[in-house]
């Protein structure tokens, strides 16, 4: 139904679901559904619309907006009880989903609401909406982003972690990479995915120990992180520019 949706949004040049709805609702009678599942396929699809629209804006080439996955989803008329997800399929009538341990000891909490679900032919997905209170902070901490180091402070304190490690890591596995002489594809493709799972780990290792510590001493300090805004920052360095 959402493939559907999206064939009638790209011949209507249609994304947005107020004029979807009004336009091409009555098509999607032939779908023997209760029409919040419907109101939920327009909206995936308008979704996906636009986001195709915003990539061709910004000249990217985007992916078919088409569904490849049979999946259902929707924020309409169930039910959580301390057992099950009760699913709404018409004539009064539920089909019940037993939750596991975890998720009823998640859902104990009181202060959260169950908004939607989504369910797959592997997985139940369960969105959770939970109030928060707005944290007072005292005072700031401002991250320099660079190449071979990651610098936090404020105007009490700098503090600098040297990341010149990371380029090392990407050089060597160039390196690695560059030396194999055997002439079969299919090897050094297996190879060389091995090598580049391998560098992303340790990358993401050596950044997470690294964030982790900011965000602890920003808690302990009672501060607000500010990043810098590093958008656009190769025009500024473009050839010729003045």
């Amino acid at each position: 139904m959402v493939n559907e949706c999206i064939r009638l949004g790209l011949n209507s040049n249609i994304s947005t679901l107020r004029k979807f709805s009004s336009l091409h609702y009555k098509d999607l009678d032939k779908y023997q559904i209760q029409s919040k599942y419907k109101l939920t396929a327009m909206s995936q699809a308008c979704g996906r619309l636009s986001q195709m629209k915003r990539s061709i804006r910004k000249g990217k080439n985007p992916k078919s907006s088409h569904v490849q996955k049979p999946y259902l989803v929707s924020c309409y008329g169930f039910k959580i009880n301390e057992m099950s997800l009760s699913i709404p399929i018409g004539d009064s009538k539920y089909v019940n989903v037993t939750l596991n341990s975890h998720t009823k000891q998640i859902l104990s909490d009181k202060s959260l609401r169950v908004k939607s679900f989504v369910i797959t032919p592997d997985s139940i997905s369960l969105g959770i909406q939970r109030e928060v209170k707005e944290i007072k902070c005292d005072g700031i901490i401002g991250i320099d982003r660079n190449l071979r180091n990651v610098t936090i402070g404020n105007y009490k304190k700098v503090i600098m972690y040297d990341t010149g490690d990371l380029p090392k890591i990407a050089y060597r596995t160039k390196k690695v990479t560059s030396s194999f002489k055997r002439n079969d594809f299919r090897i050094r493709q297996k190879i060389y995915s091995k090598l580049g799972n391998r560098r992303a780990r340790r990358v993401k290792q050596f950044l997470n120990r690294i964030s982790k510590d900011i965000v602890q001493k920003a808690k302990a300090s009672n501060s607000m992180i500010i990043l810098e805004d590093i958008k656009g920052i190769r025009k500024m360095y473009r050839k010729g520019n003045g």
